[in-house]
């Protein structure tokens, strides 16, 4: 946590991460029960190690034009993660600063 910006928003330094990612664009889906459902499928264990996966947080998501564009999973650094079985699903590596709302402490 770089910074507390007020009660629920804080500002957090991800410095290395994996995201389990579902972009609408390409799936053809607008919806965020669609995209979340694909993410949770293969945090259930469709993927071809049928290992379930703890849900985490943050989820992010890009909204355009008041439709969901897409949607990610930050998973466990610990986690090896395996390919989904969905090609819908992806894996993206990365780092980031982002702001996020606690929803509850």
């Amino acid at each position: 946590i770089l910074d507390q910006l007020s009660g629920s928003v804080e500002v957090r330094q991800y410095p290395e991460f994996t995201l389990g990612r579902v972009s609408g664009t390409d799936a053809g889906k607008n919806s965020d029960n669609q995209l979340f459902r694909a993410l949770a499928d293969y945090t259930f264990g469709k993927n071809p190690r049928n290992q379930k996966i703890s849900m985490t947080s943050p989820v992010a998501q890009t909204i355009e034009a008041g439709r969901a564009q897409d949607m990610a999973f930050l998973l466990a650094n610990s986690l090896l993660a395996p390919e989904p079985n969905n090609s819908e699903v992806g894996l993206v590596n990365g780092e980031m600063t982002v702001a996020v709302i606690r929803y509850r402490d």
